[in-house]
């Protein structure tokens, strides 16, 4: 039977397995949905349990026909598998039908030897290296609840989007693709406002276009603007992946952690005001939010004159017209919700 195959940030992807103990038909059964669901997706190699909602230690390994693998083990179930010898490291880049829209470079050793039953319970010992290897070590963390997002040195440099065309894309739409998958995996499972928190992020990014920004470093940064302040990301990963004017601005807009959190804004602020372009990005976090609804409209009432006062002479980078209607939109968002 085909299953449903779960994708990130599903919390089951990041629960352990239990192990095996019974050996019967209910394994038997699993071990078949495996292989269904597996064979219903092209070119994949190996599929989890856990992956399908089964929270059982048992995978599903088939590299028969990958070019990267000229002697493969064949279509294998490895039943309470574990690791029991490994040699070598190597980076190599791995999918995950879990998480459909990446690929990411992960580091792993490069021949092991694994333990594990058959679906009788017989004791299995095979040894694999090279691509079959990563498949298997692939698969295995799954049952640890590990992801390769877990795996990657930095999500800021290994992990990227994948491909869904053939087509040659320019530089800026690179980078801005770049910019909204980060966004979207170090944001993921954040809620704002009842909803997603990437759909806020989206709605700033919309913001910049209705107003005519359309330079690729501001909307990745739009993307961007909160991913130093509320995740693990750090400015500098950004800076190092985005350049130096994306994490300028990333930067600028992220509010210091300190116990006042007035000076900390005011902080920030006059950052902003002198970055270049930066208060584009700011204007347009604030014209998103002012529109929506969110959770922070109301405050930022109380905040305009000190807002404006700060930044009325900040650095627009050469947009200062988008910049004017921009300040144009806050005003009337923000004297809507006055009236």
């Amino acid at each position: 039977m085909i299953r449903e195959v779960l994708v990130y940030p599903d919390r089951r992807l990041k629960t352990p397995a239990a192990p095996v103990a019974t050996f019967g038909p209910a394994l038997r059964r699993l071990a078949a949905d495996l292989l269904d669901t597996a064979r219903e997706y092209p070119r994949t190699v190996g599929l989890a349990a856990t992956q399908i909602g089964a929270m059982w230690r048992v995978v599903f390994v088939d590299c028969t026909g990958h070019p990267k693998v000229p002697d493969p083990l064949g279509p294998t179930i490895l039943v309470n598998p574990r690791v029991v010898a490994a040699d070598g490291a190597e980076t190599g880049r791995e999918g995950c039908l879990s998480l459909p829209d990446i690929t990411a470079d992960v580091r792993r050793p490069v021949a092991i030897t694994v333990e594990a039953r058959d679906l009788d319970g017989r004791p299995l010992r095979v040894e694999v290296e090279g691509f079959e290897a990563r498949v298997v070590l692939h698969e295995i963390d799954h049952l640890d609840g590990v992801l390769i997002l877990d795996r990657v040195a930095s999500l800021a440099r290994d992990v990227f989007p994948r491909r869904s065309g053939r087509g040659k894309r320019s530089p800026g739409a690179v980078l801005v693709e770049r910019a909204a998958t980060l966004a979207r995996l170090a944001h993921a499972g954040q809620r704002y406002n009842e909803s997603p928190y990437t759909d806020h992020l989206e709605a700033v990014a919309g913001t910049l276009r209705e107003h005519g920004v359309d330079d690729p470093e501001l909307i990745a940064a739009a993307w961007l603007h909160d991913v130093v302040e509320d995740t693990p990301v750090d400015a500098s990963a950004v800076s190092e992946e985005f350049g130096a004017r994306v994490g300028a601005i990333v930067s600028a807009v992220s509010l210091p952690d300190w116990p006042d959190q007035d000076a900390a804004r005011r902080d920030s602020w006059t950052r902003i005001a002198a970055t270049p372009a930066a208060v584009v990005v700011k204007l347009g976090d604030r014209v998103a939010n002012v529109r929506t609804g969110g959770p922070k409209a109301r405050k930022y009432v109380g905040q305009q004159e000190a807002f404006r006062a700060i930044l009325a002479g900040a650095d627009a980078g050469g947009f200062d017209a988008q910049v004017a209607r921009l300040w144009a939109s806050l005003d009337a968002a923000l004297a809507g919700l006055e009236s």
